[in-house]
């Protein structure tokens, strides 16, 4: 299941001063029971050369049970003290950076700070950014995500949302005349918990409709009865 999020921004200009920050910088799904991000699916990516950035991962709501619903805390950081430095082989953290995230996690929050205000290589680097998104979609292109990240993604990043469907394991369900994962398309795996979770690649007939809240965008395909997935 598919959804798209903003990329946390911040830049800052010669004087070291904080110009511009875009992006939100939390998002939550606890309203919508089924869902989690994906762990297996996503990546936290942090990208500049004075740059770091930490993630709050929440297993339930941020907004109630603050701590009780907290659940990991990573951070992220990348560095680099001149353009050579930087290339667009891996994120190694020169230039880029990425983590996993746990399972399970319904909620988080994005930090992201510089050391120096971004001082030392405003020339080539005046911001940084930091996202969650789907690690097959992103490739790290070097220099050009330094400065034109933002303008080449201004629309957002893609997410997978795992679908927990059932209180069965998926060795139960595979016998059942309603098991859905009958396609090179889907398959299912169960999380820690062991509910079943539905995950699937793209090219899929679907009915689709799409619902905007908290700053994420989330595409719910709807697969007609005849057609498999």
């Amino acid at each position: 299941m598919g959804a798209t999020s903003s990329v946390k921004e911040d830049c800052y200009n010669e004087q070291g001063q904080l110009v511009l920050s875009n992006g939100a910088s939390s998002f939550n799904l606890s309203n919508r029971n089924p869902y989690t991000f994906s762990d297996s699916w996503n990546k936290f990516t942090v990208l500049g050369c004075d740059t770091y950035s930490y993630m709050f991962g929440f297993i339930g709501d941020m907004t109630y049970a603050y701590m009780d619903a907290l659940n990991s805390v990573f951070g992220c950081t990348t560095v680099c003290n001149n353009s050579d430095m930087v290339t667009n082989v891996s994120c190694n953290g020169i230039g880029c950076c990425q983590m996993s995230i746990p399972k399970g996690i319904k909620s988080f929050g994005i930090g992201l700070n510089s050391y120096n205000s971004h001082s030392r290589v405003i020339h080539f680097n005046p911001c940084g950014y930091a996202f969650l998104a789907d690690q097959k979609w992103f490739t790290f292109h070097g220099l050009s995500d330094l400065s034109g990240f933002i303008r080449r993604n201004n629309r957002g990043v893609p997410l997978v949302l795992d679908w927990v469907i059932s209180n069965r394991r998926c060795e139960e369900t595979r016998t059942t005349l309603d098991y859905a994962c009958v396609s090179q398309n889907s398959f299912c795996y169960e999380p820690t918990n062991g509910a079943p979770t539905v995950s699937h690649a793209q090219g899929l007939s679907a009915l689709s409709y799409v619902e905007q809240s908290e700053g994420i965008k989330i595409v719910v395909e709807w697969v007609f009865a005849n057609t498999p997935f």
